[in-house]
């Protein structure tokens, strides 16, 4: 390649010549100091020109490559030297270029000759390892976070001027998005509650590399419209080479729906054991009243005119009255107790009819301000189970379904129960013609925690605790229902057959109490059995050595001894020992697990004779 030759008209007096050559060997000191590497080469790629100052520190002269191809000098880069074709043919260019332990950046330039033709190219080298290495670095490190963020179990969004640039998957699965992507240009103050984004924006002014990140509360919302609470952490950050905010933000709504429903759960708990207290202290004087008038009516027998006189009748209903009164004292009470955690360990052979029973009457002040109420109670036999656990299931779906009519009158409002026998179950449904439960939500209402209330009204839990229950006695618990037409909640619990196998007549069977009706009752359950009766424990204690006999029966109100004591000594002479307790007095783990079984008043004949069966066979 020859250079275009200077026309001898335009060559300068030697002064002129001279004066020019010292300013090209200035030029030539500047460009040898003001740039790592400088090459010049012809259209052949062939080297003309090399000087700068990385050329010594890469074990190179300008000797070595003057001359040479510029493929040499680049180790046959062939990207390089593609680029360099399309700058010989007239572009600009760049690229990174690796030379020995360095980084350079290469810019590319054609060389023109004064008459407009391309001669060659330019190459400049600018070290920039520190550059390189730093933006290496970088990526490592938003690799690693992008890696650890993905990866955890809280949500992380960062963004810059205000709009979202990166979102983690948490971010999308917490906030029910259907993608990252969505995210994505979302200005963040629109995920935060209306009432926290003046603050959340405070913390996004203030935040900084040298502030101290701060943990706060607040309220996100998600995409179904649904809020939810969420601890969260906002930092200054640098993201993709440039400042950032980043929050990491923790979803605390179960928790703070646990924790709220324990401490309602520990106040019912307390209300429980002081509804059992003012049991047993109202038990107390009911009972001295009821035996009062037993012996006012056994005094008056004989005192009174004959008994088709208009006097004695008005007497006779009189005690009638007053002994009414005090049953449906007795009753009361027991129903309140029948709801204390206290019982609810306590498992019988129970008639369903008498929890349905129970839980309509505490809950009858406010089903029948808000429905109409309809019976349908078939002769079922009986189930294993809980009085109290059952009616808390009962009591439970009742309430539900009178709360669901809202504001319907009276006349539109009906809610049906209805107990029967199908095959060997026993079936309990409450029904209601409200509403109805959105298919939507449907599978959720058994869950946990989950509501449709308002937040602040109801926990969330007497569904599932309810599921629960009736899974523990072995039964199941459905629900049916229509948005327009009502819902209908269908229990069903195995039936308890009695065993085939009755007990031979010869059984000795020692009864202790001092309780008049409860030893009648237990009388007309135990009828043509050998039956022993004592008043107090005290009284047969000394003759449980020397003494056989197949159950033994014990009322603990009668209880004048030691009760752990007493039932070490009747374990030696029988297998069957049948404690008795009021409801509403606490018994202790200890003495329940003595006995065989563990039986509250009222105790119904049918349910003795069945529990005794079963202790035989």
């Amino acid at each position: 390649m020859s250079f275009p030759a200077t026309p001898k008209d335009k060559i300068d007096s030697p002064n002129a010549a001279h004066g020019r050559l010292a300013n090209i060997v200035e030029l030539a000191n500047i460009v040898e100091l003001a740039a790592p590497v400088i090459l010049q080469m012809d259209t052949d790629a062939r080297v003309r020109f090399a000087s700068g100052y990385y050329l010594g520190t890469l074990g190179l002269s300008p000797e070595t490559i003057v001359g040479n191809s510029f493929a040499d000098f680049i180790s046959d880069d062939t990207d390089t030297l593609a680029i360099l074709q399309q700058v010989l043919a007239g572009e600009f260019a760049t690229a990174e270029l690796p030379l020995g332990d360095y980084t350079f950046e290469l810019r590319l330039t054609p060389l023109v000759s004064p008459d407009g033709q391309i001669v060659g190219a330019t190459a400049v080298f600018t070290d920039i390892t520190h550059l390189a290495n730093t933006a290496a670095e970088l990526q490592r490190s938003e690799a690693s976070f992008r890696v650890l963020t993905e990866s955890s179990p809280d949500a992380v969004f960062v963004h810059r001027f205000g709009r979202i640039v990166y979102a983690n998957d948490a971010t999308r699965r917490l906030l029910r998005r259907s993608s990252t992507e969505e995210l994505l240009g979302t200005p963040v103050l629109e995920l935060f509650n209306k009432e926290d984004r003046t603050q959340i924006a405070e913390r996004i002014t203030n935040a900084s590399p040298t502030n101290e990140s701060q943990l706060n509360r607040f309220k996100l919302t998600r995409k179904d419209g649904d809020i939810g609470t969420f601890e969260v952490t906002t930092m200054a950050v640098q993201y993709d080479g440039d400042s950032a905010v980043v929050h990491i933000a923790r979803d605390v709504t179960q928790t703070l729906r646990m924790q709220n429903s324990l401490a309602k759960t520990e106040r019912l708990a307390s209300l429980g054991t002081l509804a059992g207290g003012v049991g047993h202290e109202i038990n107390n004087p009911l009972a001295y009243m009821t035996a009062n008038l037993s012996f006012i009516a056994e005094e008056l027998a004989d005192k009174l005119p004959p008994e088709d006189s208009e006097e004695n009748l008005d007497i006779h209903n009189a005690l009638l009255d007053v002994r009414d009164g005090t049953d449906r004292v007795r009753d009361i009470v027991r129903q309140l107790n029948e709801f204390n955690r206290v019982d609810a360990s306590s498992e019988t052979l129970i008639d369903p009819r008498v929890a349905v029973e129970a839980a309509i009457r505490m809950s009858w002040n406010h089903i029948r301000r808000r429905a109409r109420v309809e019976m349908q109670f078939s002769s079922v036999g009986s189930v294993r189970g809980n009085h109290a656990r059952l009616g808390q299931v009962l009591l439970a779906l009742l309430l539900n379904a009178s709360q669901a009519f809202g504001e319907f009158s009276l006349q539109q409002c009906l809610l049906s129960l209805r107990c029967f026998d199908r095959g060997d179950e026993v079936i309990i449904e409450v029904s209601d013609n409200g509403p109805g439960i959105p298919s939507t939500i449907l599978g959720n209402i058994f869950d946990p925690f989950y509501s449709s209330n308002p937040e602040g009204q109801g926990t969330g839990l007497g569904l599932a605790v309810a599921h629960s229950i009736v899974a523990e006695m072995g039964g199941n618990i459905e629900v049916e229902s229509e948005v327009g037409t009502g819902t209908c909640f269908r229990i069903s619990i195995p039936r308890a057959e009695r065993r085939n196998t009755q007990p031979p007549h010869s059984k000795t069977i020692l009864v202790i109490t001092d309780e008049v009706r409860f030893l009648e009752s237990v009388q007309i359950s135990l009828r043509g059995q050998t039956i022993r009766i004592a008043g107090r424990m005290s009284a047969v204690t000394s003759d449980l050595k020397s003494s056989n006999y197949d159950a033994i029966i014990c009322d603990l109100s009668s209880a004048d001894v030691d009760i752990e004591n007493f039932a070490l000594e009747a374990r030696k002479c029988t297998e069957v020992l049948i404690f008795v307790a009021q409801s509403g007095t606490t018994i202790t783990m200890t003495e329940a697990s003595m006995a065989s079984v563990l039986l509250r008043k009222p105790v119904g004949a049918d349910t003795l004779e069945m529990q005794l069966q079963e202790l035989w066979v």
